[in-house]
């Protein structure tokens, strides 16, 4: 069987902000698509990631029970570049899927930036992964062509 590569699992074109998009729009944007990372770019170039944790780890406690409206609406209409992991991790479309899973695993995170040129690919997440992996499982990966 022939290796299976990131550009055979990866989500292509995935959405993007710019960093100066708000907390609100990527959280609107991710929540309408149902998905929980953002790749944040400067034109095409990846320059950061932004997660679903990273807005709500930092969001304005509400363990007194009572929103603060004043902190709240502040948080949201800050930009995402504040609050973006920066210097994400990229990898390239013919990196070996288990290469790439290896770095996941190694620096702890759910997604890899997939970028060629300084121009972004495509992002592959956990789910990319899993959706693989259940592929498999059920006998229907098919094995990509030999390179």
């Amino acid at each position: 069987m022939a290796e299976i590569r990131v550009g055979d699992v990866m989500t292509r074109a995935p959405r993007t902000v710019p960093a100066t998009a708000t907390v609100l729009e990527a959280y609107e944007l991710m929540s309408s698509g149902g998905f929980r990372h953002l790749p944040v770019v400067d034109g095409a170039r990846p320059i950061g990631i932004l997660s679903d944790r990273d807005i709500l780890q930092r969001m304005p406690s509400l363990a007194s029970g009572r929103l603060d409206p004043t902190s709240h609406g502040l948080f949201v209409q800050r930009p995402v570049g504040e609050l973006m992991t920066a210097q994400p991790l990229v990898v390239g479309e013919a990196e070996p899927l288990d290469s790439a899973v290896e770095l996941m695993l190694d620096n702890q995170v759910s997604a890899l930036l997939v970028a060629e040129d300084d121009t972004l690919r495509g992002i592959v997440t956990t789910v990319d992964i899993a959706r693989t992996l259940q592929r498999f499982l059920r006998g229907e990966l098919v094995a990509p062509a030999a390179r």
